[in-house]
């Protein structure tokens, strides 16, 4: 048995919210891929009173989000719940939902009075989380299995002292949008 520790550095749960409560609790995970979002997203399913589902805004899982409204396409999934759970959600990282029309989620989002909580993971370790991200992008393996572990283990990446610095830039620079984004 494989056994893998995940440390996250932090995790940031921002009301976004005029302070009205709502029966419901509505949230949004986000960070950056290989951040920890898929253990999270798991661990909430097993509450029998949460609904959350993965990359809502993921154009290679949902072919029309690029021809739907954002806000419309959020709307529809947070009023199509059952009534019964008390807590909805989905994942939804910094690159998605970035063109029009789809590009309305994030107005949506980042308005207090839709009371959307937002639960901001980041990874603690770049360069584990980046190292991640390089071998699934390579093997397709998004998701451990235990036929794909010993694959994305042996994997071996490739890339120069400078791509590393721009990567690790970059990968900063994704955070603190994110973070101001939720701090706004």
């Amino acid at each position: 048995m494989n056994l893998f520790l995940l440390q996250v550095e932090s995790i940031r749960i921002i009301k976004k919210g005029a302070g009205v409560r709502t029966e419901t609790t509505k949230f949004i995970i986000t960070g950056q891929g290989r951040c920890g979002s898929n253990l999270l997203k798991f661990a909430l399913k097993k509450h029998p009173q949460c609904q959350v589902i993965g990359e809502y805004f993921n154009k290679k899982v949902y072919d029309d989000v690029f021809e739907e409204d954002g806000k419309k396409r959020a709307e529809h999934y947070f009023s199509s719940i059952k009534k019964t759970k008390t807590c909805i959600g989905f994942k939804i990282f910094a690159h998605q939902g970035t063109r029009a029309p789809a590009k309305s989620v994030w107005h949506y989002l980042a308005d207090p009075i839709n009371n959307i909580y937002v639960i901001h993971l980041i990874r603690a370790n770049r360069l584990e989380r980046l190292l991640s991200l390089e071998v699934a992008r390579k093997t397709g393996a998004w998701k451990y299995s235990e036929n794909s572990i010993g694959r994305y283990l042996s994997e071996r990446i490739n890339h120069s002292p400078e791509w590393w610095q721009r990567a690790f830039k970059a990968d900063e620079k994704t955070d603190n949008s994110i973070k101001n984004y939720s701090e706004n």
